[in-house]
């Protein structure tokens, strides 16, 4: 059986009740439902394909790329890989001897490097060259996937310089939208899911 492989954040997790934020708990309250079926295990089920999930909210497209490159020997021919990259304003800093994901608008708290230095990264990163970046690690996974033969999606969920058109997210309904506003939060909601998880089988059946 082929493999399904999923890097990327928050966007491309697969539902965990031990780690769900609690945006999350309370829109499955109001919705009365005790767990959620997330896109990426609806779409393996429509495949049949064994489902990687690499993707962990808070990731930049940093670590979503060391990711792919740690899994590259275990990603078989035939498999599918789809990679939802993050906001091009994280990026990681090392702190004591490990790699930390930093998001722009998030509290910054580390002992290696001052929050001013923080501050003036995170400003650089508002620069429109930083989406080229992406774009040839892009080119470099293209060449890898063509040799394995592996069908490959790159798109973003939150990142307008970085969204594919083909995976048009904004027709798939965020919790926000499913609650009438009720819970604050662009995360999709039970029929988001359900939608996106339709729109990639149709884009890997063509």
């Amino acid at each position: 059986m082929s493999n399904l492989w999923i890097f990327g954040d928050s966007y491309s997790t697969d539902f965990d009740m031990k780690h769900v934020h609690q945006n999350h708990i309370d829109y499955m309250q109001l919705m009365n439902v005790n767990m959620m079926s997330y896109w990426p295990t609806l779409l393996a089920d429509k495949l049949n394909y064994n489902l990687k999930n690499c993707a962990k909210g808070g990731n930049s497209n940093y670590q979503i790329f060391f990711d792919f490159c740690e899994k590259i020997n275990l990603i078989n021919d035939g498999d599918v890989i789809l990679i939802g990259w993050a906001l091009l304003g994280k990026f990681i800093i090392a702190d004591n001897n490990q790699f930390n994901n930093i998001h722009p608008y998030g509290q910054h708290h580390y002992t290696s490097i001052s929050n001013d230095c923080l501050q003036e990264l995170i400003k650089n990163r508002e620069q429109n060259i930083w989406e080229k970046e992406v774009k040839n690690w892009e080119k470099l996974i293209e060449i890898i996937s063509n040799y394995k033969s592996c069908k490959i999606i790159f798109w973003s969920g939150e990142e307008n310089k970085l969204k594919n058109k083909k995976i048009d997210v904004t027709y798939c309904e965020t919790m926000t939208n499913e609650t009438i506003g009720a819970i604050q939060d662009s995360h999709l909601g039970i029929s988001g899911h359900e939608r996106l998880a339709e729109i990639f089988y149709k884009e890997l059946s063509i």
